[in-house]
Order: C-alpha cells, then sequence, then structure tokens
C-alpha cells in the first residue's frame, strides 16, 4: 500500500521578510497544485539587521513537505502575501534502496538484517528517513494480538447498516483501509469494510489503542448472534479478533400487547403486572426500566 510519509525540512532564508507569521507564507510545488503544498509549521528570525546595514536578516522556515510518489528533485516556491520570495530545491528519494536492491525496499532489507525481521513501518510513516537503517525493522513477535475491548452497540437489526464503534488494542493497522470486517453466515464468509480507523496518539505496531467503526452488513431472518472478526495484514502475518454480535428481527407494523396479567386489579392493590409485547423493539442490556 502507499504510505503518505511527509518529512520536516528546514530552509534557513536570506533577506526574508522580519516578523512573518506561518499563516501569511505558502510554500508551493512548481507546477504541483494543491497536491504539492507544504505545510509551514514555523517561522524563526534568527538575525536581524540593525540600521543603516543591508543584507544581514536571516530566517528559518520549518516545514513538512508534501508525499510525492515519484523520486527527484523537485522545486518549492515561498510566497508571502501572495508575493513570491524565493525558491529551493528538495531531492526525494525513496525511504530505503540500496544500491543493486532498489525495488526490494525496507521489506527485503529488513529480512536480511534477520530472517525474523519485518518492516516497521509505522515508524517509516512517522520518523522519514532518506537510507536504510536497521532501526526501521522490528521482530515480527514483536506485533502483539489484538483485542476487541467492546462493541456499542452490541447488537443491530437484521436488515443491517448499524454503525458499530469498536475499542481495540494492538491492531497493528493505519487507517480504514487496511481493516477488514467478516461474519460467517452459514458455509459464507460476509465481508463488509471499515468506514473509519482512529489510533491514539503515541501508539506503535507493537502497542496500540483505537477505535474501529463499520456498518453492519444484513443478514437472514433468525441469524440471532454471531461471531465477528476484525482483522488486517502486515507484512504477510494476518492478525485478528473476535467479538460477538447479536442481530435482532425487523419490526414492522405498531407494537401491541398480547397479553396482560393480572387481567384485573384492585383500586388500591399493588401487584406486578406481566405484559406480553409483539412488534416492540429489544431493549438494550443491561435494562434501564426508565427508558420504558
Amino acid at each position: 500500500r502507499f504510505l503518505a510519509m511527509r518529512s520536516t525540512v528546514e530552509v534557513a532564508v536570506s533577506n526574508f521578510p522580519q516578523g512573518t507569521l506561518p499563516g501569511d507564507v505558502a510554500c508551493l510545488l512548481e507546477g504541483g497544485g494543491l497536491a504539492g503544498r507544504a505545510d509551514v509549521l514555523s517561522v524563526r528570525d534568527t538575525a536581524t539587521c540593525p540600521p543603516p546595514a543591508l543584507d544581514c536578516n536571516r530566517t528559518v522556515l520549518s516545514l513538512r513537505a508534501p508525499s510525492l510518489a515519484a523520486p527527484g528533485t523537485k522545486i518549492f516556491s515561498l510566497v508571502v502575501r501572495s508575493a513570491p520570495v524565493a525558491s529551493f530545491p528538495i531531492r526525494y528519494e525513496p525511504p530505503c534502496a540500496p544500491p543493486g536492491d532498489e525495488g526490494g525496499g525496507y521489506d527485503r532489507y529488513c529480512s536480511n538484517v534477520s530472517p525474523s525481521s519485518i518492516a516497521n513501518y509505522w515508524k517509516v510513516l512517522n520518523e522519514p528517513h532518506v537510507g536504510c537503517s536497521a532501526a526501521y525493522c522490528m521482530d515480527q513477535n514483536d506485533p502483539g494480538d489484538p483485542v476487541v475491548l467492546s462493541a456499542e452497540p452490541s447488537g443491530g437489526l437484521e436488515s443491517g447498516g448499524d454503525l458499530v464503534r469498536l475499542l481495540v488494542d494492538d491492531m497493528p493497522a493505519f487507517d480504514a483501509a487496511d481493516i477488514t470486517v467478516s461474519v460467517l453466515e452459514g458455509a459464507r464468509r460476509v465481508l463488509t469494510g471499515a468506514v473509519s480507523l482512529t489510533q491514539e496518539p503515541g501508539s506503535t505496531l507493537s502497542s496500540a489503542r483505537g477505535v474501529i467503526e463499520f456498518r453492519s452488513p444484513a443478514v437472514p431472518a433468525g441469524t440471532g448472534t454471531v461471531t465477528f472478526t476484525v482483522s488486517t495484514s502486515l507484512s504477510g502475518i494476518f492478525k485478528a479478533a473476535a467479538f460477538p454480535f447479536s442481530y435482532r428481527p425487523v419490526v414492522t407494523g405498531p407494537p401491541a400487547v398480547a397479553d396482560a396479567d393480572p387481567h384485573q386489579l384492585g383500586e388500591e392493590e399493588d401487584l406486578e403486572m406481566h405484559l406480553e409485547l409483539t412488534n416492540a423493539p429489544q431493549l438494550p442490556r443491561p435494562f434501564d426500566p426508565s427508558a420504558v
């Protein structure tokens, strides 16, 4: 899959307009359109000319370069309040392209470091580095087995379409496209994709906590409780966690009282009454009497 790696670059500029705020600066890839726009993180004046001195103002800009698919030298322009100020080059290179094995990348490099090593693409993504380094490899046993801590709601209608929110530990995935949610329906496995994945700050491939959202698929009437599996694949290693989900029949027509016991009460008699309802929505567990 394509990882949008974005390096932080510092550019020292002479005679840059002093006192400029980051929001007043645009850094654009020439011919790149909006996809070639760098984020301006900070603007810091490091030297200021005393009057009447000239050519001694110095400013350092911190930029987050855009992710580009093709390597090579790219020209960026600095624009202050719509006025072009300066241009400079940035050379883009693959994160790991050893001589003679340019297409192997970190997958092949890490397997050469150790047969049990895989690429730590989380570190590659968050700390981009030109060249190969064993610091970007990890043991294939480091990613733990994911666990579903909670599912909300824990059930839905047989017609499907309910948005289910999972709290999951140690799911080594980057975004929703990496996640597959499946349920066994008889001899057929039904697949659905995740709507979103949000990992907590500080998460890694070895230890993570995140929230996965998906929409429940439709199932035949009378399905009842099933087991869902949420899974991902990391460098050929399959990781999955399971959780139960209860399907309810689709209610048609208004609710009605089919039976009541007892049928009669005295005027001041305090008795427990039992009602049998039809077409009534199933109450969530644990039951909340105030919801009735």
